[in-house]
């Protein structure tokens, strides 16, 4: 067990601990392990119901050096999903917010994003994507744009599947 550093309010907490003790912010921790069947450990597992026009971020933490498989299922619309640092994030709520609109519409050009692509997608139904990430705080966003076409329903709703897991490398 080592202590390092909360990446949301600085505070020293147990690299094994679930959560800070100081501020709450709940960990998805990659641990290192010196087990022979060292595996996946799952970060996120939710399901969630998005209407038309809707975001949802949800904050992960890496400790160490780690790979990410994240698999995802939207039915029956289509939505964006975005990886992304948690100064990015802060950046994304601001300009949706203010338009009322989606990332990928704000700034025009995929190109421009600030996101890993490695875990990210646009305009999917369904993806299974897996990537190397370092150290730090990190969102898992998924949105239903109001751009997105929902077949004349104005107050269309999407279910989404997530599911993020980790190991250390």
């Amino acid at each position: 067990m080592a202590l390092i550093n909360c990446p949301e309010c600085n505070g020293k907490v147990s690299n094994k601990a679930p959560s800070c003790p100081h501020c709450g912010i709940v960990f998805g921790v990659v641990e290192n392990s010196n087990e022979q069947n060292e595996g996946w450990q799952t970060i996120v597992e939710a399901t969630r119901q998005l209407k038309h026009g809707e975001y949802e971020g949800c904050p992960v933490t890496i400790t160490e050096n780690g790979e990410l498989n994240l698999s995802l299922n939207a039915s029956p619309t289509r939505i964006n999903v975005y990886f992304m640092h948690g100064t990015s994030y802060a950046e994304y709520c601001v300009a949706t917010e203010r338009l009322q609109t989606s990332m990928f519409e704000i700034l025009g050009d995929s190109r421009q994003l600030h996101y890993l692509t490695e875990l990210s997608e646009l305009n999917t139904i369904q993806m299974n994507k897996r990537a190397f990430v370092q150290p730090g705080l990190y969102y898992l966003v998924i949105e239903f744009p109001k751009s997105f076409w929902t077949g004349g329903l104005g107050n269309a709703v999407t279910n989404v599947q997530v599911q993020l897991i980790a190991r250390s490398t």
